[in-house]
């Protein structure tokens, strides 16, 4: 009986001897498992701390949204562009929709549609509106959140075009420039070379109309004949002289030309005028202008087709407004004329300057007065612009370097 207790004791004197043991090998691998994981949070800590750098540094916006489409992160480009905080609740009650611009709103929801049917979001631009009211143009991707296969939320990376679209704008606006002079340069050159071809032989049957119309006396049964034949030659002549002006082909002559004065004698000119009977004029000179060199009488005559033009377009009760101003660079003056009539519309502005194009009914004129108007302001070094819209009325803004010639 002695043998057998002595033998269960050192069995379980040997299980108590191997317990330990593992118990020893347990703490050991308990540390190492502990070391491992606090060496993987402190990895995986560091990983987060990268990206959320990387997130919040990037160059681009970045956002995030549930699955009602409300932002529940943005990164700080994004707060920089559209003025909103993320760590604020205005953000954080707004959608995606509230910011975009409304003529994007039906493109929006037709590619997000997209993407949860299909899986794939192609970049599109967007245009978003800033807490500050700014127009802000994006190349966006949007990306679904997936949770347990439901729809949970989006991410979304947009990059800022605005400064790109500006820079685009800029460049259409100067090739449209360059080629609207190149133009106008063409067809002065073959407006002079017309005019000149054909004025010689007109001042010839001129001549001759009027020798006739002296020698053969009021009498001649074909007398008024002759009249008409002189009142049209005239008027083509004139015309010539209008196309010779376009084409920056005449004599001017330049002195220091005060502008107000000038504005303010077309303004005695016109007002007894019949077409100017209703309308309401008003002036806005500034007296700290500086004077430019230039031809008075042909500023005066760009400054006068300008006002019978709006004359035209203003109806009963119709206003016309001028001013002048030196321009923000200070290196011109600035002459606004606007008026309050029926427009010109985005089509017609294209060639508002071109030779002969005009709306008004035949015979009412040449279609030569803006255009002889461009020229003259070339001619000066200066630039014209028009704006309009149809319904509300146009602005024609001039401008005059102070000293171009």
């Amino acid at each position: 009986g002695g043998i057998g207790v002595g033998r269960d004791l050192r069995e379980i004197y040997s299980l108590i001897y191997e317990l330990k043991k593992a118990r020893k090998r347990i703490e050991k691998y308990n540390k190492m498992l502990k070391k491992e994981i606090n060496r993987k949070d402190t990895e995986l800590k560091r990983t987060e701390e990268k990206y959320q750098y990387l997130v919040e540094n990037a160059n681009d916006i970045i956002f995030v949204t549930d699955r009602k489409g409300r932002f529940t992160f943005i990164n700080k480009k994004m707060e920089e562009v559209t003025k909103y905080i993320n760590n604020g609740k205005e953000i954080l009650s707004m959608t995606l929709k509230d910011i975009t611009s409304p003529d994007y709103y039906d493109d929006v929801s037709k590619r997000v549609e997209h993407m949860l049917e299909t899986g794939n979001f192609k970049p599109f631009e967007l245009e978003i509106i800033s807490k500050e009211s700014k127009n802000i143009y994006l190349e966006l991707n949007l990306s679904p959140i997936f949770d347990d296969g439901s729809f949970n939320g989006t991410y979304g990376i947009g990059r800022d075009l605005t400064e790109r679209k500006k820079l685009e704008e800029e460049k259409r606006n100067l090739q449209a420039k360059i080629f609207e002079t190149s133009k106008m340069a063409s067809i002065g050159k073959l407006s002079a070379g017309l005019a000149h071809e054909i004025n010689n032989p007109l001042g010839i049957i001129l001549g001759y109309t009027q020798v006739l119309v002296k020698e053969l006396g009021p009498d001649w049964k074909f007398n008024e004949d002759l009249k008409i034949i002189e009142k049209h030659v005239k008027y083509s002549k004139k015309i010539l002289e209008d196309l010779l002006s376009f084409a920056r082909q005449s004599k001017i002559n330049v002195s220091f030309v005060d502008l107000n004065q000038i504005l303010e004698e077309l303004i005695l000119i016109v007002k007894p005028q019949p077409s100017f009977k209703n309308i309401e004029i008003n002036a806005n000179l500034s007296k700290d202008i500086h004077k430019v060199r230039g031809d008075p009488e042909r500023l005066k005559q760009v400054f006068l087709n300008i006002v019978i033009n709006a004359a035209s377009a203003v109806k009963d009760n119709g206003e016309l407004s001028f001013a002048t101003q030196n321009s923000s660079d200070n290196k011109g003056v600035e002459i606004v004329f606007k008026d309050n009539g029926i427009g010109i519309s985005k089509e017609n502005t294209k060639k508002i300057f071109d030779p002969f194009f005009t709306t008004k009914e035949p015979g009412t004129g040449t279609g030569l007065g803006l255009s002889v108007s461009y020229g003259i302001i070339k001619e000066h070094k200066g630039d014209i612009f028009v704006e309009s819209i149809v319904g509300k009325g146009t602005t024609f803004t001039i401008f005059l370097p102070y000293n171009a010639i």
